[in-house]
């Protein structure tokens, strides 16, 4: 069974759960029209880093995606 990038991302552990959990409020409230500056009063954060856990997170989700697409290239090019 392949998993989507999404997918080995739910099941990478827990500190990836509650990074994902953090990312996911961030962005809610960032569509629902905060700034990072409200954002961050609401999570005890700076600015900067609330910034910096939602650039954290996308650079993980990133590294995940390619891991994902690596596999898949190399399992395509076995034959497997």
């Amino acid at each position: 069974m392949t998993l989507t990038p999404f997918e080995n991302i739910s099941r990478a552990g827990s500190d990836l759960s509650e990074q994902e959990r953090d990312y996911n409020d961030i962005m809610q409230l960032r569509d629902e029209g905060f700034t990072f500056k409200e954002i961050g009063s609401k999570f005890g954060l700076s600015e900067s880093g609330v910034r910096h856990k939602v650039r954290r997170y996308e650079t993980k989700l990133e590294n995940f995606k390619e891991q994902f697409l690596f596999e898949e290239n190399r399992t395509v090019g076995t034959g497997n």
